[in-house]
């Protein structure tokens, strides 16, 4: 077959398999875009000859029928590297047909989609973080590690501009001690421009949380990056791309540039949380406070997104008593509310949003039209 085959058949295999048509699950098109690769990429030929036989192979083994091309898909995907042992359905399958769906259309998946859920975890490197600060920041680094272990994450060290790196990577196994034998804290800091570059590298995962811990302001970024609220241009492009990240931030020591507010708003207003350890604190209140953000960033996913709204709800109380600075990128991010308004309660729900009219969410063709005509005299 040649290239252009290829692509026509994973056009047609994209308009069956996209998450729009499978309740919202990205999982096969990831695939998809995989075997693309393999089998577009000129530079891969050999490993396409070995996939190939390891296909006829494993399709003799398995036999014919249903069953068989389950267990052919199940293999060969193993094999491939996918990220996922689910039986999705394979675009280059001997013959090239589509394979059957495996749910009803009229039926509901028996699991839910699978969250692409991604740590990015960025360490402040910079020389003012040594003795005491590094030891705590160490101890906080340590107790995230049960969230880290279990979670896909990148580690990165906050350094001076041209500096700051990646140390490890989602795939990558790696202990506390790998990491704390690495940061001895002697750079600069060169922080928002560089987590922006990260996070549009990121951007196709569905879930993506950022955890920060420093103690101080980005004096190495662009002029427009650096300062206490260095992070407003960052969020400003991330938004407009449709990067949506949740910050956790844990600031270490005394306030010497008037970060800490701001920070703390950019931490609820992204639906995350905030941390902070000043030099004075006895070590049970320390203790306490560094035990809550753990425990916050460590909870499951269902109950981050509680957490998520939560917070969001408290930065908007802050922006309107005056006590929060409110940022036109923090309206992008604000979670959908939910609102049943009085007799309506069993005929529609809608989303409250302050700039749009109320949304129809999935009904039937009967109460659409019925809440369509409620909307319209209202």
């Amino acid at each position: 077959m040649t290239q252009e085959e290829y692509k026509q058949r994973y056009r047609r295999a994209a308009k069956f398999h996209h998450a729009d048509k499978n309740n919202g699950m990205e999982q096969p098109m990831i695939h998809l875009n995989q075997c693309l690769a393999l089998f577009t990429n000129q530079d891969m030929k050999q490993q396409r000859k070995e996939y190939i036989q390891l296909c006829r192979e494993y399709w003799e083994e398995c036999g014919e029928g249903t069953d068989s091309e389950m267990c052919f898909r199940k293999k060969v995907f193993n094999m491939h590297g996918c990220e996922s042992k689910a039986s999705h359905k394979c675009l280059l399958r001997p013959g090239g047909k589509r394979a059957k769906r495996e749910t009803p259309r009229n039926e509901k998946p028996q699991s839910a989609p699978t969250v692409q859920e991604r740590l990015l975890l960025f360490l402040d490197d910079s020389g003012s973080m040594q003795g005491p600060k590094l030891v705590k920041a160490k101890v906080a680094f340590q107790k995230l590690m049960p969230r880290v272990e279990r979670t896909p994450t990148q580690i990165h060290f906050i350094r001076s501009d041209g500096a700051s790196t990646q140390i490890f990577d989602f795939k990558d196994d790696f202990t506390f001690e790998d990491v704390a034998d690495q940061w001895k804290a002697g750079y600069g800091t060169y922080l928002w421009h560089y987590t922006q570059g990260v996070l549009e590298k990121v951007a196709y995962y569905s879930d993506l949380e950022v955890i920060i811990v420093t103690d101080g302001c980005d004096n190495q970024s662009p002029p427009a990056y650096q300062g206490g609220e260095g992070f407003n241009v960052m969020m400003e492009k991330l938004v407009k791309q449709g990067i949506r990240p949740r910050f956790r931030i844990l600031y270490i020591g005394t306030d010497a540039c008037q970060a800490v507010q701001h920070y703390r708003n950019l931490a609820l207003a992204s639906g995350g949380s905030f941390a902070h350890l000043p030099c004075q604190l006895t070590d049970e209140e320390e203790g306490q406070i560094m035990g809550q953000f753990v425990q916050q960033a460590s909870a499951s996913h269902g109950e981050r997104m509680d957490q998520a709204e939560i917070a969001q709800n408290k930065y908007l109380e802050l922006t309107h008593s005056g006590e929060a600075q409110s940022y036109a990128w923090s309206k992008d991010l604000m979670l959908p509310g939910k609102k049943k308004t009085g007799f309506l309660n069993k005929l529609i729900t809608v989303t409250v949003d302050s700039t749009e009219r109320p949304k129809v969410q999935h009904l039937s063709p009967l109460r659409r039209f019925l809440s369509q005509l409620v909307l319209t005299l209202f």
